[in-house]
């Protein structure tokens, strides 16, 4: 059922990323999982980098592709906020405005 979170999906996605972490080796589905739902489920809560690393040897090769995607997709727009971080930071600085950055990705790309 499409938005019907199963335990089965839930369990299956915290195993991937707790083996993509390193906490947990292991990352075999429970259940009859509904790997459309896996995939919706690392989108919502922004894990499809870690469930793609975590689902490399258990889960179909679609879905895996379809992790593979995401993941990159949101390399690709991690990558372009902080690009954009560094101009609107160097033309603050040229401009001799002074600021702060507070929290975040820029902050954690400043540190």
């Amino acid at each position: 059922m499409r938005g019907v979170r199963s335990p089965s999906e839930l369990r299956t996605l915290s195993a991937a990323v707790a083996r993509a972490c390193g906490a947990d080796p292991r990352t075999e589905p429970v259940g009859d999982v509904d790997w459309d739902e896996v995939v919706r489920l690392a989108d919502r809560h922004h894990v499809a980098g870690l469930a793609h690393r975590g689902l490399q040897d258990t889960a179909p090769e679609t879905v895996r592709a379809a992790l593979a995607e995401r993941a990159q997709a949101v390399a690709f727009g991690s990558l372009h906020r902080a690009a954009l971080q560094r101009r609107v930071t160097r033309a603050l600085e040229a401009a001799t405005v002074r600021f702060g950055v507070l929290k975040g990705l820029p902050r954690a790309v400043d540190a």
